[in-house]
This record gives structure tokens, sequence and C-alpha cells, in this order.
């Protein structure tokens, strides 16, 4: 009686320690290395607070010479993980912007 007994308990104790385990599940978009980019601006001054108006750049570098102006040339930023091929607008570390 007494081995049914810690056998019993033996079982208890598994199930309740096992169910305070947790699986991690990650998804495809989790698991992407987030790696910044250069994006090319391809719209006017009010269009600049939309992802859409961007675009990867090829080559991985920025295209035009730093200016002062308004209109942003290329940005530099991480990737928008619901539109491919654009960028993140919130994530900006570096901009080169363009005269009007």
């Amino acid at each position: 009686m007494k081995k049914y007994l810690i056998g019993l308990l033996a079982v208890v104790l598994a199930l309740t320690a096992s169910s305070f385990t947790t699986m991690k599940h990650t998804s495809s978009k989790q698991s992407k290395v987030l790696l910044y980019h250069w994006y090319n601006f391809n719209g006017g001054l009010l269009d600049q607070f939309d992802p859409s108006y961007y675009s990867l750049d090829d080559d991985g570098q920025p295209d035009c010479m730093p200016a002062v102006g308004l209109v942003y040339c290329c940005i530099y930023a991480l990737p928008n993980a619901y539109i491919d091929g654009a960028p993140n607008l919130q994530t900006i570390i570096m901009c080169r912007n363009k005269l009007l």
C-alpha cells in the first residue's frame, strides 16, 4: 500500500510540475533578425509619414548627399513588420533631406 501511495504522489507531483511549464511560441516574423536598411523616399512633403512611399534601397547605401531641407531623400530604419519592403517610420535613426 505504501508503494502505491508513493507512486500516486509521484504522478501527482509530475502533473503539477508540468502544468507550470510553458512553451515559447515564436512566429516567423518574431524569429527574424532585425537589421537597419536604407529606404529611398518617393513622395512629397505630406507623404513622409506614409510608409508606402518608401522603397528599399538596392545597393544598401544612401543615394543622396546630406542637405538642409524639409523633405526626406532617404532614411535608415528597421523594416515594417506588416508591409513588405517598407520601413517602420518609428525606428528612423538617420536620414538625408533634400530641398523642396
